[in-house]
């Protein structure tokens, strides 16, 4: 191999090494930005998921407080219904006696 084959290929070692060198660092480079985007994309993801889960507590609680509150209603309605029966159901023993006593008289009374 001759002189200037030999600093071709020498020169030709030194550029693929610089080549090389510099690809490392813009791909360490790189690697880094895209770490930074992928942890900022991961916080804003997961502050977006605190923010809906958020407002699904809220929607829990609303509904638990709606229920509640039918509950409440139907308990006090349930009372007075039954309340409102036992009445009922006494006015009925009462026209029930009366039935019997009328029915006794209609029984008594000569024909």
């Amino acid at each position: 191999m001759d002189v200037e084959t030999s600093a071709a290929i020498a020169e030709l070692g030194q550029r693929i090494d610089a080549l090389e060198r510099s690809l490392r660092g813009e791909m360490g480079r790189m690697r880094n930005e895209l770490r930074n985007e992928f942890r900022e994309g991961l916080a804003e993801n997961r502050r977006h998921a605190d923010v809906q889960f958020e407002a699904v507590r809220d929607d829990i609680r609303i509904l638990a407080e709606g229920f509640a509150t039918v509950s409440a209603e139907l308990t006090r309605h349930r009372a007075h219904s039954d309340s409102q029966f036992e009445a009922l159901r006494g006015d009925i023993r009462g026209l029930a006696g009366s039935v019997t006593v009328l029915g006794a008289k209609i029984d008594r009374k000569p024909s």
